[in-house]
């Protein structure tokens, strides 16, 4: 094992959990956070970071086997999601942009797609001053204290809740404000490209795993 003794995250956690009540036909949206949870990922990310890219394989080839053992469809999810972990931050030490990794497929981004994701262990959420932008310039009704969003919120009827990622409007306000400032509180957002073939023929959902998200249509992630 790479990790040489590192504490990993266990598969099934409880880390991030998003409740929308209704007081008074109000809706209010709360973050509940499990900080012991939290802490364990953070640490297990200050491990990898200190670890050398020999390591770092090593680290790899265990999730890899963790996905090719796992006992359900959420355990290989969650499995995935840390593969996806360690490989961004090999990408990273060799200094490799991983948005090439899938360059050889030729999938075609002339359409423009774009969604945005969260990039941390957290939560997707939008900071106040994105929320403001959504509302002053897109004339959006939202009501969000935390810097939730959602379909209802964009007005967006869709069977995939996670539509709005991809609304114009929300993209625009991150480009404009940049990922930093539009940012939640326990976020840490970034942009996405994703190539014509998955929109528009494979369809494509968001994988999260402790508020980390990335886009997946079959075996493509981004």
């Amino acid at each position: 094992m790479g990790g040489g003794g590192v504490a990993r995250p266990p598969s099934e956690r409880n880390f991030y959990l998003l409740k929308v009540l209704n007081i008074d036909n109000r809706k209010l949206k709360t973050v509940y956070l499990n900080l012991n949870e939290r802490n364990i990922m953070r640490e297990y990310a200050k491990d990898l970071r200190a670890m050398s890219i020999h390591q770092l394989r090593q680290e790899l080839d265990y999730w890899a086997r963790e996905i090719d053992f796992a006992l359900s469809l959420k355990h290989e999810l969650a499995h995935q999601s840390m593969y996806f972990m360690v490989l961004d931050m090999i990408d990273e030490k060799e200094q490799k942009d991983y948005s090439q990794r899938w360059e050889r497929k030729v999938m075609e981004k002339s359409k423009g797609y774009k969604v945005v994701l969260n990039s941390c262990f957290g939560g997707f959420g939008l900071s106040k001053e994105a929320i403001k932008m959504l509302i002053d310039k897109h004339g959006l009704d939202i009501d969000s204290e935390h810097g939730y969003v959602d379909n209802e919120d964009f007005g967006i009827v869709d069977e995939s809740h996670d539509a709005y990622r991809m609304d114009k409007r929300l993209i625009s306000v991150v480009e404009e404000l940049g990922v930093e400032e539009a940012s939640g509180r326990f976020a840490q957002l970034r942009i996405v490209d994703v190539p014509d073939e998955v929109v528009d023929v494979h369809g494509w959902h968001i994988d999260d795993y402790d508020g980390c998200e990335s886009v997946h249509q079959s075996h493509w992630v981004g």
